[in-house]
């Protein structure tokens, strides 16, 4: 038998009701699940744990190895003094005192690591120096050149930097030495520069010359030199024609 539209809604409405029933129940089990496992963590937290940190007492000195290596006892009784005293100021009573006094401690170890390593920095740089300083700190004066050399008027300012000044000096006093010239480290050829030198006006090439055209300028130039200043007033405004004013004599 066939069902009507209403019957068919009115179960579709049912299955929904059921299946929103069913979410809201998997959705409750889960919070409860979840809070039990919260509970059963803060329970396992509240468990509180004392550590407590025991040194070990430092070896003693046996009789009968005191003639074989006594010095070398002494420096591991102090190693193991020092960390025995490290180790017996870290030991733990209650959780927040614990995590107090190592704070404290590393805090303090930690400052007095950064202030060695600031110390030891500073005497580090104080102590380096770079080779240009040391160069320098080495480098004679020219008053100490000059008196030190038996040729002092040869002495320059700039021979205090050569690596051996004292040999310089007594290269420049051999009789017969030519000295090196002031060019002989620059890019620039000798007296290749254009400073000082006059530019020379300007000419036409050859092929152009030739062609006999300066001599035609030259021409045209006295026909102008001999008209009036009317007539070239006159050639002014009425201009000139089409043809080229070639006087070809």
């Amino acid at each position: 038998m066939a069902l009507t539209t209403a019957e068919r809604n009115k179960r579709k409405r049912e299955r929904k009701k059921r299946e929103r029933a069913d979410a809201q129940k998997l959705q409750q089990q889960q919070l409860e699940e979840e809070a039990a496992n919260k509970s059963q963590k803060d329970d396992d937290d509240d468990v509180q744990v004392e550590i407590e940190y025991v040194a070990e007492p430092p070896p003693e000195n046996n009789s009968n190895n005191i003639n074989q290596g006594v010095d070398d006892d002494q420096d591991l009784q102090a190693v193991m003094r020092r960390f025995q005293d490290r180790a017996a100021l870290v030991y733990v009573t209650d959780g927040e005192d614990a995590n107090n006094t190592t704070s404290e401690i590393d805090t303090k170890s930690a400052k007095e690591h950064h202030t060695d390593n600031l110390n030891d920095d500073e005497e580090n740089s104080n102590n380096i120096l770079s080779k240009t300083k040391l160069k320098a700190m080495f480098r004679p004066t020219v008053a100490s050149l000059k008196q030190r050399s038996l040729n002092p008027e040869l002495v320059e300012a700039h021979d205090i930097t050569a690596p051996d000044p004292e040999f310089l000096i007594y290269l420049k006093g051999i009789p017969g030495t030519v000295p090196v010239p002031r060019h002989w480290g620059r890019k620039r050829k000798y007296l290749q520069g254009k400073r000082g030198v006059e530019k020379p006006p300007f000419a036409l090439p050859d092929f152009i010359v030739k062609t006999g055209i300066c001599d035609v300028r030259d021409a045209t130039a006295e026909d102008d030199a001999k008209m009036s200043v009317k007539q070239k007033n006159r050639a002014r405004v009425s201009g000139k024609g089409a043809g080229v004013d070639v006087d070809y004599r």
